[in-house]
C-alpha cells in the first residue's frame, strides 16, 4: 500500500463512511479535550496495511470515561448496552478500550496511555497506536479481535 493514504484505502474498501466517522469523532474528542488513540483495524490501515474493517476502536484514558457518554450522545451517538458499544447516527460501531487495562486475559502488559508518545504516533493528523504496540496487543489477546467490553479485553 505504499503511498496510499488510509482514507484512500477505506474508500477502496467502499467504507468512506468509516473514514468520515474517524475524522468527525477525532474532531469532537479533541474539542472536548478527551485524549484518545486509534486502535484496531483503522489503525492497521493508517499504518499502511490493507485491512477490511467495519468499526472504530479507540483507546482512552480512565479519567475520560465518565464524561464520554454524554459527549457522544450530544453528537447523536447511541449507547447499545447489549453490544457494549456506541453507534454513530449512520449505524457504525465505536468501541472503547481503557488505558491501564490488561491487554489480554492473564496478561501482565497493559494498554498504554493515549498521550504517551512512546506508544502513540501521529498519522495523517490522527493519534494512532504504534505498530509495535498494536502487534503486542493483538498477541496478548491470543490473535483474536479486540473485544468491545473495556473490562474484558479478550
Amino acid at each position: 500500500m505504499s503511498g496510499m493514504t488510509a482514507q484512500r484505502a477505506l474508500q477502496m474498501l467502499e467504507n468512506q463512511s468509516l473514514w468520515e466517522l474517524v475524522e468527525r469523532l477525532h474532531s469532537v474528542l479533541v474539542r472536548k479535550n478527551i485524549g484518545h488513540a486509534i486502535i484496531g483495524g483503522v489503525a492497521v490501515c493508517l499504518h499502511g496495511y490493507r485491512r477490511n474493517t467495519v468499526d472504530l476502536d479507540l483507546l482512552i484514558r480512565p479519567d475520560d470515561t465518565a464524561g464520554l457518554r454524554s459527549v457522544l450522545e450530544e453528537e447523536g451517538f447511541q449507547w447499545i448496552a447489549e453490544e457494549k458499544e456506541f453507534r454513530s447516527p449512520s449505524g457504525l460501531a465505536v468501541q472503547f478500550m481503557i488505558a491501564g487495562e490488561k491487554e489480554g486475559t492473564g496478561q501482565e502488559a497493559t494498554l498504554p496511555n493515549p498521550s504517551d508518545a512512546k506508544h502513540v504516533t501521529s498519522i495523517e493528523g490522527l493519534p494512532v497506536l504504534s505498530l509495535a504496540q498494536l502487534i503486542q496487543s493483538k498477541l496478548a489477546c491470543g490473535m483474536g479481535d479486540y473485544a468491545p467490553d473495556p473490562q474484558e479485553l479478550c
